[in-house]
């Protein structure tokens, strides 16, 4: 259902919005509230018997309460979110009233205006006459048809004010209970039993060098929930971890390019899982892992071009299934697909290099233990660059795995190429400007 509403006086609406459209929505939520409400019942009525008892008996319990209280909280959600459309839908119906009784009182007021502003009194002004009695008389004339023009604006723009208020307090109302309504579609919670320490600097070293370099590490136990619900889809993602982390960089930058390094290992349990539906596409992130790894990388830029180099290593058991098509939510853009699960031990050594927004990035690597993986991928990242590659293992005993990532940034390409072609002109300008100062 949709409504067209105008306002040719005021010249906009005060208080857009679909009251009939709402109103129907606000029914659909409220069927949909019954059937949770009566699922939730159905759910917490479960119960295992006297004739059911012991360890699986109370393990099923304790899932049926689980799924009660993940039921419950959805109901509650739906309810809230009812009852705010609910109070919006009222408050949206008034200030359309107010804003029709607006558009009503401006019409007329613009009418007015027009009758004011077709006074012949209003041609007076300029004219010559014979005596002072009849000048007199067409200024008074004048003068009273001018105030009357005035009057009419001036009423017609205070009715136009008072739109822009109401129009103000419909946004206010809103976004207000927009806010609100997200609330109650989402939930975040999170907690933090660990210790934290951070150090950095750097110093310059003359002739256009500087160095800098920071560390930092903690130990103990992080872990974090959430879920969000609305127009643009439905999300949810948990992840923890228990353990101990710490990193190193460092780097020195000089007028022709960079160099910097960096290390960082972990060792402890951890996992992550993410999952998104929506209308631009759809992505599932599950990993789990756990043990020791370490990474060691270098980078060197020249210009545009880009070395780089890393070298990981791991003793772990992990698992992980991941995907999206369209959207993976984070800004990339096509699609990519990987499943891999292994136990073991082993080093990788990436190498990369770019020049111009063209890159190449390719991953080798051997170890002990059990396990396969494979993925392939081709997307757009946030920053328009192209990808596409694909990685594969495969290990029962001995392992080796490769992997290989190549990305074009069309921009990039151009204006490298733009940036070489000015190059390849100033240089063929001063030899052709030494040839000429020799002949």
């Amino acid at each position: 259902m949709s409504s067209t509403r105008s306002f040719p006086a005021l010249g906009f609406d005060p208080a857009p919005g679909d009251v009939g459209a709402v109103n129907d929505f606000v029914d659909a939520l409220g069927t949909s509230e019954k059937s949770i409400s009566e699922a939730h019942g159905t759910v917490t009525g479960l119960h295992t018997g006297d004739s059911w008892t012991g360890r699986t008996a109370d393990g099923f319990q304790h899932h049926v309460g689980r799924v009660s209280a993940n039921i419950g909280a959805v109901h509650t959600a739906v309810r809230g979110t009812n009852t705010l459309l609910g109070q919006w839908v009222g408050e949206l119906g008034s200030m359309q009233s107010q804003a029709d009784q607006l558009e009503t009182q401006a019409a007329k007021a613009q009418q007015q205006l027009r009758t004011a502003q077709g006074n012949p009194d209003l041609g007076l002004a300029g004219q010559s006459f014979t005596d002072q009695a009849s000048a007199q008389a067409a200024q008074d004339k004048y003068q009273s048809a001018s105030r009357q023009v005035r009057e009419a604006q001036g009423q017609l723009d205070d009715i136009r004010q008072q739109g822009q208020q109401l129009y103000q307090q419909h946004q206010t109302l809103a976004q207000g209970y927009a806010s609100a309504i997200r609330t109650q579609l989402s939930g975040q919670a999170s907690g933090d039993a660990s210790l934290s320490g951070s150090v950095s600097g750097s110093t310059g070293l003359g002739s256009g060098f500087t160095a800098a370099g920071s560390a930092q590490g903690s130990v103990g136990i992080t872990g974090s929930a959430g879920y969000t619900a609305g127009p643009d889809g439905l999300s949810a993602y948990a992840k923890g971890q228990a353990g101990a982390s710490g990193s190193v960089s460092g780097s020195i930058t000089n007028p022709y390019g960079s160099v910097s390094a960096g290390a960082d290992g972990f060792a402890g349990v951890e996992g992550t899982a993410e999952a998104r539906v929506g209308d631009d596409g759809a992505s599932v992130d599950l990993e789990g892992f756990a043990g020791a790894r370490g990474e060691v990388t270098g980078t060197e830029t020249l210009g545009p071009l880009s070395l780089g180099a890393g070298v990981s290593a791991q003793a772990s058991a992990s698992a992980g299934v991941s995907g999206y098509v369209g959207s993976d939510g984070h800004g990339d853009t096509g699609f990519s697909v990987g499943v891999g699960a292994s136990a073991g031990a082993g080093v990788d050594v990436t190498d990369s290099v770019s020049a111009g927004g063209v890159g190449v990035t390719a991953t080798g690597g051997a170890g002990v233990g059990v396990g396969a993986a494979g993925g392939v991928h081709a997307y757009e990242d946030s920053g328009g660059t192209y990808h596409v590659g694909f990685n594969a293992s495969d290990a029962f005993g001995i392992e080796g795995d490769a992997a290989v990532d190549v990305s074009v940034n069309p921009d990039e390409v151009k204006s490298t190429a733009q940036s070489v072609g000015s190059d390849i002109k100033e240089g063929a300008k001063y030899v052709a400007d030494g040839i000429k100062s020799l002949l």
